[in-house]
């Protein structure tokens, strides 16, 4: 990624491309600080469903506060559209959601009113047409808007890649101009013969890199857009294209490669990989490695005790993937390193709610002010800051960790530009 030379002697270096690595980058870049990448891979943004949301969907209020920078950088990513008070989309679970923003693929069915909404029979697993049609149309609020479901038959798009590749796979096929074309073709046959619709809902298959969506709508004449899938879909992949293809366009590199150890030497940071005996060295550096969903927290049950009792050590089954001084908290309280032996029994301590509906692995994150980074006196890491999940003290939410990412790559910035 990226054509710069790299000399292990960076200003600003960023420990994740995750949503909130990147934003970091972007807000980092925003002020003039060209920032390095490292990471393995593109960690738990990749399983996101393609709403982006400020906190739990049916649990947190919707919110449109979203400042200039978080905006620009979900308009650098092109991908999503943010309209909260706008935005309803039909999920594969039965069930119709609000998000604070959606994924341009997925149908908004907030735009639509009093009409029929098409929803085609294909031979395929995970998707029953009459089952989501029926649960879709009783949801209240599409009985409000006069929203009806209707399942028809679309037997020409029935293939073995539909009955038996994955959304992805389907997706990627699309992006090609040829199986575009047949695809739609087939599809405003089958629209046709049926008659009676003005839009028509999909699965998680309207292309990767391309707005298939958009394209099959002004081929066919008819509005077309996706159903919003579960964790691992084709919108994942969406994302990690956006993001490749922003940081490419930047000339921001990225090295892949695993954090091993985090350290302070004469005021700058060493990030030590496992590929190259040689640090990186930077001024200021951005954690933002994910939690245990991204790799970058490690889970570790403890084991039960004899007689069932249970150990008297303060250590958490957790720790970070990578060494490093940053701490671990748990409700505030400082936590202990991996005990597999000695540990806290997740079964019974770590599952249980707080006062608030959060589970306890969702409020493991790291010691800080905002996104400035703690050490265990609570003084100042100076020049390391902390982004994503490990910024939160509840279930990361998309918006929620853009919002930390940029905190973070805008605060790390100006480190640098004031102790240049």
């Amino acid at each position: 990624m990226g054509t710069r030379t790299v000399n292990h002697h960076e200003d600003v270096i960023i420990l994740g491309d995750g949503a909130a690595g990147v934003a970091a980058a972007h807000a980092s870049l925003r002020l003039g600080v060209r920032p390095l990448l490292i990471s393995l891979g593109n960690g738990a943004t990749t399983l996101y469903s393609g709403c982006l949301d400020h906190g739990v969907w049916n649990l947190h209020p919707r919110s449109s506060s979203l400042d200039e920078r978080q905006k620009e950088f979900i308009d650098a990513i092109d991908i999503w559209c943010v309209d909260p008070e706008k935005t309803r989309v039909a999920t594969l679970a039965g069930v119709v959601r609000t998000a604070d923003a959606a994924d341009r693929a997925l149908l908004n069915l907030a735009s639509h009113k009093n009409e029929t909404i098409l929803v085609p029979r294909i031979d395929r697993p995970n998707w029953d047409a009459d089952f989501l049609a029926r649960s879709w149309s009783e949801d209240l609020w599409c009985r409000e808007q006069g929203l009806r479901f209707e399942s028809f038959d679309a037997s020409s798009l029935d293939d073995d890649r539909m009955r038996f590749g994955s959304d992805t796979e389907i997706a990627f096929h699309l992006d090609s101009p040829e199986g575009r074309t047949k695809f739609g073709e087939h599809l405003s046959a089958e629209v046709q013969r049926h008659g009676g619709g003005k839009s028509v809902l999909l699965g998680p298959w309207l292309g990767i890199d391309t707005p298939v969506a958009s394209i099959l709508t002004n081929h066919i004449g008819i509005q077309i857009g996706e159903a919003c899938a579960g964790l691992g879909s084709t919108a994942g992949a969406r994302w990690e294209h956006a993001a490749n293809r922003w940081l490419t366009q930047q000339r921001i590199t990225r090295i892949q490669d695993r954090v091993q150890r985090l350290e302070q030497v004469d005021g700058d940071w060493n990030v030590h990989v496992s590929q190259s005996k040689r640090p990186y060295q930077a001024k200021a550096v951005v954690v933002a490695t994910g939690g245990i969903a991204g790799g970058g927290i490690i889970l570790t049950s403890g084991e039960p005790q004899e007689g069932n009792e249970q150990s008297f050590s303060p250590a958490h089954p957790f720790s970070l993937s990578y060494r490093g001084p940053l701490v671990l908290t748990v409700d505030g309280r400082i936590s202990e390193t991996v005990a597999s032996l000695h540990g806290f029994n997740l079964e019974r301590l770590a599952w249980p709610r707080d006062d608030h509906g959060v589970w306890w692995m969702d409020r493991i994150n790291v010691l800080r002010d905002g996104v400035q980074v703690l050490d265990a006196s609570n003084n100042p890491l100076a020049g390391l800051f902390v982004a994503g999940e490990l910024a939160l003290k509840r279930p990361a939410a998309s918006l929620a960790s853009i919002a930390t990412g940029v905190e973070a790559g805008t605060a790390a910035a100006r480190y640098v530009l004031t102790n240049a």
